[in-house]
């Protein structure tokens, strides 16, 4: 027995048979210039091309599945690699950017900050994750008051510090100290005690109000 089947021609270029254009055995003609082939459809529903397209190598034209899954295994879409109809497949949307959306969220603190005094004297306070500014002032030179001094290192006093009474100030190349007063600065007159036999260093005492307390030959045995 046999079947008469009417043969399908095209003129778009580039264009290749679809499954759904052709039924078994029948032949579909591809006829724009430069590219005109021969193709059928096999017993398995395959696009197959008998001739033309670059030396007619009959290579079969396949109709495989293509699925499209979320990152939980869930189906989004499928379509076929050689179909005639449109498929649309729409993703599921990604992160938001929005902090709020996402998921296991850090845990974000917001503990109260507080500055006090030694004597326990409130200056300010804030809170570790607060969206306005707090300004905390220390009062001057608060270190120099009752209870403690401040001792200052360099070459020469700073100039931009309220210094209180009793702060001390020791010049780094000479060792030399001093104390202030409340008005100025005041030699701190040091002692120091040279061991019988022993050579002294003594390049830091120079100053008129400082002296050497030398000890006295020890009474031999």
């Amino acid at each position: 027995m046999s079947i008469h089947l009417l043969h399908k021609n095209t003129f778009r270029p580039g264009y290749i048979p679809q499954p759904d254009d052709l039924v078994i055995g029948q032949l579909g003609l591809t006829i724009h210039t430069g590219e005109v082939a021969l193709w059928t459809k096999d017993s398995a529903n395959n696009i197959v091309q008998l001739s033309g397209g670059g030396g007619g190598s009959g290579a079969a034209v396949y109709n495989g599945m293509l699925t499209v899954l979320a990152s939980d295994g869930s189906l989004v879409g499928e379509f076929t690699a050689n179909q005639s109809g449109p498929t649309t497949v729409t993703l599921p949307q990604g992160f938001s950017g929005d902090y709020e959306d996402l998921a296991n969220k850090p845990t974000i603190g917001d503990g109260a900050l507080t500055i006090k005094t030694a004597e326990g004297q409130l200056l300010g306070e804030f809170t570790a994750n607060q969206t306005t500014t707090t300004e905390v002032v220390l009062p001057a030179a608060a270190a120099g008051e009752a209870g403690g001094r401040c001792l200052f290192y360099g070459e020469a006093p700073p100039k931009d510090v309220a210094f209180a009474a009793g702060d001390l100030f020791t010049q780094e190349n000479t060792l030399c100290q001093y104390v202030w007063t409340g008005s100025t600065w005041a030699g701190v007159t040091p002692a120091f005690t040279a061991v019988p036999g022993e050579n002294a260093d003594l390049s830091r005492f120079y100053l008129s109000d400082q002296y050497i307390q030398v000890q006295p030959q020890l009474p031999e045995k």
